[in-house]
């Protein structure tokens, strides 16, 4: 299973197809559940997904209340519109504490339990990828795959 998940996270950085839903937040279109014996896996793109602190060159500071505010929205989107998946791969977050916070909105808005596998490899703005994962799948590690 472990190697399952590390497999499947390599391919939806990697995917570069069409989403079976739009990624935008007042998107119509939500995933549909997955059976008994299926893992729903999905991706989402959070479009600089920072917090209140400039903490790299090209970072900027969001205001507290707009963090707050997207947070809960993710939230939202995660649970009604991804159908809360079991793998969820992100892209554009900026720091593990953040994804912590959505983790704990997720399950305040009745949402499951995530675990968050974050990956510090960050660009100039200080995005980074991440993997969300729930029961049944319990990931083991997460590293960066070869440059060059």
């Amino acid at each position: 299973m472990q190697r399952l998940a590390g497999l499947c996270l390599v391919l939806l950085l990697l995917w570069q197809g069409t989403a079976q839903a739009s990624c935008r937040l007042d998107s119509p279109t939500s995933l549909s559940p997955p059976a008994a014996h299926e893992l729903l896996i999905a991706t989402q793109n959070a479009w600089l997904f920072h917090d209140e602190t400039q903490d790299f060159r090209y970072d900027r500071a969001v205001p507290r209340q707009q963090v707050d505010a997207r947070i809960e929205a993710l939230a939202s989107y995660i649970i009604h519109r991804l159908v809360a998946p079991h793998l969820l791969a992100m892209q554009e977050v900026e720091n593990k504490a953040l994804l912590e916070r959505l983790v704990k909105a997720v399950r305040a808005q009745g949402g499951p339990q995530y675990q968050v596998n974050f990956l510090p490899n960050r660009d100039e703005a200080g995005n980074a990828v991440a993997l969300l994962s729930r029961a049944p799948v319990k990931v083991a590690r997460v590293q960066a795959l070869p440059t060059a």
